[in-house]
């Protein structure tokens, strides 16, 4: 299985060019990502969740530091106001949100004002912040668990969404992206220059910096948490941004491309289809309102204070899935500008996002 999910990729990255020519939408993250999903749910298959949510974990990690080592840092902080922009406007998007469904379904689901909470954390952080609001105020068992598994199917199938038709739709409601250091000449060269020598040593920088992020983690809190090991190799990437001799080897953006292929085809096989058919209703009616509303107030917000499409995409990513998803999305927008952009909005959320539930508990 291991092998499969590393190597296959391969063989889904020359079908998706094959494919791409005839129909021109078909992108290899989005054909891995369905074929991860398909597998999945194929018992023949036999995947084991840990291990593949393990190789997922890994390389993202491995793919943040590889695609950070290209990055021009200084020349992103022109976009560093629209990023903090755009991410305030998604928290008061979700706190109307996670607020506004709390009155509206009080006499459908029980504490209510904790789901509402919960959503909250989830949406501005990760999962972790919505077991550790869920936690802290006692909620049933089973309740965490319907309210996780409904978060699970919308956020998978808002990426769905995003990795297929949102690019062209928001497209049409929101301003063009204005790139800031790297043309679409530049970055469609970055795609074609095949990795050389030197990689190999990168490979290794990268390997070494993941499992130290990794062991760092592990010592911690006693397990591997994608928080910290996200936090440590978003820093990491950053500090050797500023070493030309590792960001200009050439090939290390293509390697980090395939690198999102593997985490795409892994993190498709963590969706459920039997989750789906035991789920409450009352429970997943209340997520998917909470998340669908946000984006739309969101998305509201963006158009009034200009928010360009590629910027905006990449904070709502942050804000519901975290940071390790903003590489395939970017890779998608062909636009690795805003993966920087990303990963401090998700990395903020992380850290504000128990905050944030925590408070609007007390409130309600």
């Amino acid at each position: 299985m291991v092998l499969f999910l590393i190597f296959f990729p391969m063989v889904l990255v020359k079908l998706s060019a094959l494919l791409d020519k005839r129909i021109g939408i078909l992108s290899p993250v989005l054909l891995c990502y369905i074929t991860g999903i398909i597998v999945g749910n194929i018992k023949f298959f036999n995947i084991e969740k840990g291990v593949s949510l393990l190789i997922a974990e890994v390389s993202v990690s491995l793919a943040v530091l590889l695609i950070l080592f290209s990055t021009d840092f200084v020349k992103w902080l022109a976009l560093a106001r629209k990023t903090i922009l755009s991410f305030a406007l998604l928290i008061l998007s979700v706190v109307i949100s996670s607020g506004a469904a709390k009155f509206i379904f009080a006499n459908t689901v029980e504490n209510s004002d904790i789901v509402s909470g919960m959503l909250a954390g989830v949406y501005i952080g990760d999962t972790p912040n919505l077991v550790a609001i869920g936690t802290k105020f006692n909620i049933p068992g089973e309740t965490l668990v319907f309210v996780n598994t409904s978060d699970s199917i919308m956020g998978g199938l808002y990426f769905l969404f995003l990795i297929t038709a949102g690019k062209w739709l928001l497209g049409n409601i929101l301003p063009a992206y204005k790139r800031i250091w790297l043309s679409k000449t530049e970055y469609n060269d970055s795609l074609e220059s095949s990795p050389d020598r030197k990689i190999i040593p990168v490979l290794i920088i990268s390997a070494i910096i993941a499992g130290i992020s990794i062991l760092a983690s592990i010592m911690i809190t006693g397990e591997m948490e994608i928080r910290i090991v996200m936090l440590l190799v978003t820093v990491s990437g950053i500090l050797i941004s500023f070493n030309k001799r590792i960001t200009n080897v050439r090939g290390t953006y293509k390697t980090g491309q395939y690198l999102i292929c593997i985490f795409s085809l892994a993190i498709g096989t963590q969706a459920d289809f039997n989750g789906f058919f035991n789920i409450n209703p009352g429970i997943f009616a209340y997520t998917a309102f909470v998340m669908m509303v946000s984006i739309v107030i969101n998305l509201i917000f963006a158009f009034v204070f200009k928010i360009d499409r590629d910027t905006a995409i990449a904070i709502s990513v942050a804000g519901i899935y975290g940071p390790g998803f903003i590489l395939p999305v970017a890779d998608l927008l062909r636009n690795r500008e805003v993966v920087l952009s990303g990963f401090v909005s998700g990395l903020a959320g992380y850290a504000v996002g128990n905050f944030l539930g925590y408070l609007i508990v007390y409130i309600l």
